[in-house]
């Protein structure tokens, strides 16, 4: 008797972790980003990865290139960026891609970000009172921001592992 409650525990908790490997696997055929400037930003993350993974940049740095909303972006340097990225050139292909989002030199740059009253926002402030004040309540700030499935699919792992437990306290 024992030895089946066990097993039947045993194959509980192998579900729900397969269960949860399939979320992982629904990832792998990524979607590719809405505009050029967020493909050449995570082309940028690939390339400052260690180690750098240049495959990936390149991809992203592709997905730029065939990318709807070109806003924001120079295709000439994002071109010479990945050919930098295919010779593994890692500080050409970095500056290269940095050039390729900032604006063109001679170009008026963009407005200032204003409030709702159409001041515009001086963030200076913000940041003095951070160093001011140290960052030990950044350690408890809520950081994971998920989807009602996502905290039901965690609800459902805790209630798994506590089923699991009081099962196999009673064997």
């Amino acid at each position: 008797m024992a030895r089946s409650i066990r097993n039947l525990a045993l194959l509980i908790v192998g579900i729900a972790i397969l269960g949860q490997a399939g979320s992982a696997w629904a990832h792998k055929g990524e979607a590719r980003p809405p505009d050029a400037a967020t493909a050449v930003r995570q082309a940028l993350a690939f390339l400052d990865a260690v180690p750098p993974n240049f495959g990936e940049a390149a991809e992203k740095a592709k997905w730029a290139l065939e990318a709807k909303d070109q806003a924001g972006v120079d295709r000439g340097a994002t071109e010479r960026g990945i050919e930098a990225l295919r010779a593994k050139d890692k500080s050409r292909a970095r500056d290269l891609l940095r050039q390729a989002l900032a604006p063109p030199v001679g170009t008026p740059m963009a407005q200032a970000p204003k409030d709702i009253a159409g001041r515009p926002v001086d963030h200076r402030g913000e940041a003095e009172a951070h160093h001011r004040q140290g960052a030990p309540l950044d350690a408890l700030t809520l950081r994971f921001e998920g989807s009602g499935r996502e905290y039901a699919i965690l609800a459902v792992a805790v209630a798994v592992v506590i089923a699991g437990s009081l099962v196999l306290r009673r064997v």
